[in-house]
């Protein structure tokens, strides 16, 4: 065993931005344990309640805080048993950076690289089944997108009944501020 800093919420070695740390023991072993990736700096306006950059406001007037973020579809889960999470603050108005912004938008189900199954009812249609998203902003709106066609839009609660032929599908995920998320889903079933 060895001594290492912890990162107490994540659970990972101590990087820079990780406020609360200890020392453990942990395996003398080739390094198991990923930099915690999920503390980062961020920049908020006097308010603390926007992210800003040195685009739109001076670098005097900005507050710097360490910030837990983790990726949306943990942030979704995480939040329902940790009342203490914060979401990462939006941008103030005007002052997006495109190459700061992280994801904002996650699949929950089916989640990315598994096969769905969706069985012929006794009628001989196909079955349905509901698709979850999540998104970072509650009241997010996500436009619904299968092989290049429109499925519907969810805000806050991002649930859809799908119904899909067996075969290869991209779902594209589209939010109101343009952000897109595209992956691959796979149907297997009767043709």
């Amino acid at each position: 065993m060895k001594a290492a800093k912890i990162c107490l919420k994540s659970g990972c070695i101590a990087g820079p931005d990780c406020p609360e740390t200890a020392i453990q023991s942990i395996p003398n072993v080739v390094n198991l344990t990923k930099v915690c990736p999920y503390h980062t700096t961020v920049h908020l306006d006097q308010s603390e309640r926007f992210r800003v950059t040195d685009h739109c406001v001076s670098i005097s007037q900005m507050v710097t805080k360490s910030w837990f973020v983790l990726p949306p579809v943990q942030e979704w889960f995480y939040r329902k048993t940790h009342s203490d999470y914060h979401p990462l603050p939006p941008f103030k108005p005007g002052c997006v950076d495109n190459l700061m912004q992280s994801r904002s938008i996650g699949l929950i189900y089916p989640y990315p690289g598994t096969k769905l199954y969706l069985p012929l009812q006794a009628d001989g249609t196909r079955s349905k089944a509901i698709w979850k998203a999540s998104h970072r902003n509650p009241e997010a709106t996500i436009y619904w997108h299968l092989d290049d066609q429109y499925l519907g839009k969810t805000t806050g609660t991002h649930d859809l009944e799908v119904m899909a032929e067996p075969g290869l599908h991209t779902l594209l995920l589209v939010d109101d501020s343009g952000e897109s998320y595209a992956v691959r889903i796979e149907i297997i079933g009767e043709k």
